[in-house]
């Protein structure tokens, strides 16, 4: 049976399908004994609550949230929305499914992303930054991360190959930023975009869902990525300290400052020319991404941002082109003969 997403679920209509389980909780019935289980099921479109009434103690000691499981049930409203009523569940194992049902895939193909930052290093100037960049971009693990690691968890780029996407965004913002401003250090610029979010292949993982690794949650992407950067420099004989020292800056000021996990501001050109560059491509995306899902729903307005603090406006749906009339755009009456 083919899959049926959680956004398309309508009233009425049976389920037999898999989906993530993306929250479980045991709740008791206010007005009897006993016990029902309160699901969020997800997949690549959203998500939909679901309900199992009966057994549910049991059935919950059965999977785990962020389990795949699979679904038979019924469609049904409750306070004005679709919820699926759950009649059996059943855990299923991530090779059951096809991964793309569940997490997006960037629209581009990684290995031309991945071409694009090859060439960027080679156009870098200085030999160490080049010679670095080259041996990270040719690291075989670097390279079979960057095909799929999404760029987070949920905030911008949250899909497979979105951390390469992220990046080759960021160098073609780069290079007019360079441009514009030709007294900054392009290799440093090119050299810190590259870098900046390679912690993140260290911090992320993926199957059916993202999350954190345990090292993602207890050193972040800024302290991976220094870290890494830096035992990379070592291989280099020869690695310029003043060049270091300024590389190491621009990754750990990326985020700007202590609020959003940078331990230090950025205090050179370069820093804060990278904190601004990749910035800008993740909010608008992330701003992109959250409008776009309200004008799929026929949405004026996105759900309120906590962290943001504010709704963002979808605007009104696209309204549809007409067509031509042939018959008024035909020619009438006798033409000019064109010389």
């Amino acid at each position: 049976m083919a899959k049926q997403f959680a956004a398309e679920l309508s009233l009425g209509e049976r389920v037999a399908s898999p989906f993530v389980a993306r929250r479980k909780i045991v709740r008791e019935f206010r007005n009897k004994p006993g016990k029902y289980l309160s699901l969020v099921l997800g997949d690549r479109s959203g998500e939909i609550p679901a309900v199992i009434w009966e057994g549910a103690e049991d059935v919950a000691e059965t999977f785990a949230e962020g389990d795949l499981v699979y679904v038979e049930g019924v469609v049904e409203e409750y306070q004005g929305k679709p919820q699926v009523r759950i009649e059996r569940l059943e855990r299923r194992a991530a090779e059951d499914v096809e991964l793309t049902d569940f997490v997006e895939r960037a629209p581009r193909d990684a290995r031309e992303m991945i071409e694009e930052l090859r060439a960027a290093a080679r156009s870098v100037e200085n030999p160490y930054l080049r010679r670095l960049l080259e041996e990270f971009l040719h690291d075989p693990q670097v390279c079979a991360g960057l095909l799929d690691m999404p760029a987070a968890k949920g905030l911008h780029h949250a899909y497979l190959g979105g951390l390469a996407e992220h990046i080759t965004a960021c160098l073609k913002i780069a290079e007019a930023v360079c441009e514009t401003h030709p007294e900054l250090n392009r290799d440093l610029v090119v050299a810190g975009i590259i870098l900046h979010d390679a912690g993140k292949l260290e911090e992320l993982t993926f199957g059916q869902t993202i999350d954190y690794t345990p090292q993602g949650r207890l050193l972040g992407h800024i302290a991976l990525g220094f870290l890494d950067a830096n035992r990379r420099m070592d291989r280099i004989k020869g690695f310029p300290e003043e060049l270091r020292l300024q590389l190491s800056h621009i990754i750990l000021a990326h985020h700007n400052s202590p609020e959003f996990g940078s331990p230090v501001r950025p205090m050179t050109a370069e820093a804060v020319a990278v904190h601004f560059i990749e910035n800008c491509d993740a909010q608008i995306k992330r701003f992109v991404t959250q409008i776009n899902a309200a004008r799929q729903s026929g949405e004026l307005f996105t759900e309120f941002d906590r962290l943001l603090e504010r709704y963002l406006y979808a605007g009104p749906p696209p309204e549809a082109k007409d067509e031509p009339n042939e018959q008024e755009e035909k020619p009438q009456g006798p033409q000019p003969t064109l010389l």
